[in-house]
């Protein structure tokens, strides 16, 4: 079954969610700014992630020290998800606020 994956959507709620949790963290724009939500490739390589700084894309990063990412389609993220990737929202210098080990338990929790 496939998931509602808009990144805008999925990235709103995530910043709602963080902010509510963390209200010291996110309490400026700078770090609502920050704030990602990562999907990571089942095969340990790479993540998709949405940005704070464009919430309208999926992007994909093949290391985390990387500078440079890419645009990727939807159908990528939710092949990822279907495979039962684990997901992540971090923020700024990779602060992590939640890991969640499917997108199944990352739904129940934040896209209520």
């Amino acid at each position: 079954m496939s998931a509602n994956i808009n990144p805008s959507l999925i990235h709103g709620l995530a910043l709602q969610w963080a902010s509510a949790k963390y209200p010291e963290e996110l309490s400026n724009r700078y770090q609502r700014e920050r704030l990602d939500v990562r999907v990571y490739d089942v095969s340990g390589v790479g993540y998709y992630f949405i940005s704070g700084h464009g919430p309208g894309k999926w992007y994909y990063k093949n290391q985390p020290e990387e500078n440079h990412y890419t645009n990727t389609q939807i159908s990528n993220v939710q092949e990822v998800i279907d495979a039962g990737g684990r997901v992540q929202i971090t923020g700024d210098r990779g602060k992590s606020f939640g890991v969640w080990s499917t997108w199944e338990k990352f739904s129940e929790e934040i896209l209520k």
